[in-house]
């Protein structure tokens, strides 16, 4: 799961401005369970600190971009 821009306040208690918030926390503990990465761009940790049971991990912007173009699906929220 890659988050860019504003939406890696998901990882983080500063949650007062999100928007359906509700329904990631709805997802939150399976996601959690399955551990599947949260892929966030690279010094986003330093600015955003994760503050959940969740496993984010820092990627370069070209990584990210290579990731999403050879992805064979793409769900945008």
């Amino acid at each position: 799961m890659v988050l860019l821009g504003p939406s890696r306040l998901l990882t983080t208690s500063d949650l007062d401005d999100i928007i359906d918030l509700d329904i990631f926390e709805k997802y939150l503990p399976s996601l959690a369970q399955l551990d599947i990465p949260f892929i966030v761009p690279l010094g986003s940790q330093s600015q955003y600190k994760p503050s959940r049971n969740l496993r984010v991990t820092e990627r370069p912007l070209h990584d990210i971009q290579t990731l999403i173009t050879t992805s064979d699906r793409s769900i945008i929220f």
